[in-house]
């Protein structure tokens, strides 16, 4: 059984900034009345007039000499002004490219370089806390994750066994585990008080239903056999790097800076209603069953479990019918901000009714 990956790109936020010019308007030169007469009694006068027009003349004429100055001064530190900002975005730009370059080349001759009896946990360690510690931001950190899981295919494509493939499976999960560590232990430490407190209620939870959410998802060891390890580290680093853009939200939210999510698959996901505690109370799973059609599985507190078949109708609405007729539903996948079920038709031996409506906001 061969793995198929599937690599989320993220947009790239850049912030752009343009210098103003500075402009200053030049005084006129001196315009007064002009002189049509000459007396000879006032030529002295006006001699006496013209030499102190003509200082004042000299005065604008240096007046204006400067402001030319000053404008060419403004000039110069708009330039200065717009050079620090172009350095600052080449700062920044090395400083993009020098958190890519931090992915340590695991594999440089492909397939022929794969060893499935090595451990490579210290060496994905190291790329990401270099990563880390090199990102302009967040969003540019996990472009640069997503690049040391890009290598892990040369690892995975080189498998031949289902030994070689439960092996090469379970760094994919470790390298988004490792992420999410690292940016809850700065999240940790830069968090105000309230806000800390909430997102480790959130995590706690995260990590107490993690193997009830996948026991659901994917059955016992018992069920799968040999091919569990596949399964399981799927499975774990599917929910685990959904988790990981939750926490670089938060933490980019503390930052003040932007982060665009992901967008969620608008079909295929799992979703909790937990009652705000650690223990799954009910849920609702959409994805590809083992013979490629699309399967429901709704699972109610107290009321029991219904499994069924959808159609896609777009936009996160799926048309829902249970395998035994007796329910008819919409689900609604609305991304980040979890799921809902809505019964549109029940039998009256059926265990829900119509019109009930049961939402999951948790999201895995």
């Amino acid at each position: 059984m061969k793995r198929k990956w599937i690599v989320v790109a993220f947009c790239c936020m850049m912030l752009g900034m343009g210098a103003c010019d500075a402009k200053e308007e030049k005084a006129e030169p001196f315009s007064g009345e002009p002189i049509t007469t000459i007396d000879a009694s006032s030529e002295d006068q006006n001699q006496g007039n013209n030499a102190a027009e003509d200082q004042n003349q000299g005065h604008n004429a240096a007046e204006d000499q400067n402001q030319g100055h000053n404008a060419a001064e403004d000039q110069n530190q708009g330039n200065n002004a717009a050079e620090d900002q172009n350095q600052g975005n080449n700062a920044n730009e090395s400083q993009n490219n020098n958190a890519s370059g931090k992915v340590q080349e695991f594999f440089a001759n492909g397939a022929e370089a794969a060893d499935f009896d090595r451990d490579y946990d210290a060496d994905i360690q190291a790329s990401i806390d270099a990563i880390a510690a090199s990102s302009a931001s967040v969003q540019e950190e996990l472009k640069a994750v997503a690049k040391i899981a890009e290598q892990f295919d040369k690892l995975a494509g080189a498998a031949n066994t289902q030994v070689e493939m439960n092996q090469s499976s379970k760094w994919f999960y470790v390298i988004w585990d490792k992420e999410l560590n690292s940016l809850w232990s700065r999240i940790s430490s830069q968090a105000d008080a309230q806000t800390k407190e909430e997102l480790l209620a959130d995590q706690r939870n995260w990590v107490s239903m993690k193997e009830e959410v996948t026991l659901e998802n994917i059955g016992s060891s018992e069920e799968n056999g040999s091919m569990y390890p596949v399964l399981q580290y799927g499975f774990w680093e599917e929910i685990t790097r959904n988790r990981v853009y939750v926490l670089a939200n938060a933490l980019a939210k503390i930052k003040g800076e932007s982060f665009a999510m992901p967008e969620r698959n608008a079909k295929y996901g799992t979703y909790v209603d937990n009652e705000g505690t650690g223990s799954v109370y009910s849920s609702l799973i959409t994805r590809k069953g083992w013979e490629g059609d699309d399967e429901a599985i709704i699972a109610l507190y107290r009321t029991g479990v219904i499994e069924g078949s959808f159609e896609d109708q777009g936009n996160g609405k799926l048309a829902f019918t249970s395998y035994d007729g007796k329910v008819k539903g919409t689900i609604a996948l609305k991304g980040w901000d979890g799921a809902s079920f809505e019964v549109t038709e029940a039998s009256d031996d059926a265990i829900v009714s119509a019109g009930e409506k049961y939402d999951f906001n948790f999201v895995y």
